[in-house]
C-alpha cells in the first residue's frame, strides 16, 4: 500500500514537471517571438528613415543644381 502510495506521489509530481516545463516552453517562445517582432519593427523603421533621409537628401541637391 505505501509503495503504490510512493508510486502515485512520484508520477504526479512528475506531471508537474512535464506541466511547469511546457508552461516554462510557451513563455519562452512568446518572450522570443516578441523580440522577433520588436526587432523586426526596429529594422522596419530603420529602413524607412533611410529613405526618407535619401528623399530629402535628393530634394536639397536638386534645389542647390
Amino acid at each position: 500500500m505505501e509503495a503504490e502510495k510512493t508510486k502515485y506521489l512520484i508520477v504526479n509530481e512528475r506531471q508537474k514537471v512535464i506541466e511547469k516545463e511546457a508552461e516554462t516552453s510557451r513563455k519562452q517562445n512568446i518572450i522570443k517571438a516578441q523580440s522577433d517582432a520588436e526587432v523586426s519593427k526596429i529594422i522596419k523603421e530603420k529602413e524607412i528613415n533611410e529613405q526618407e533621409s535619401t528623399k530629402k537628401i535628393q530634394v536639397i541637391e536638386s534645389k542647390i543644381i
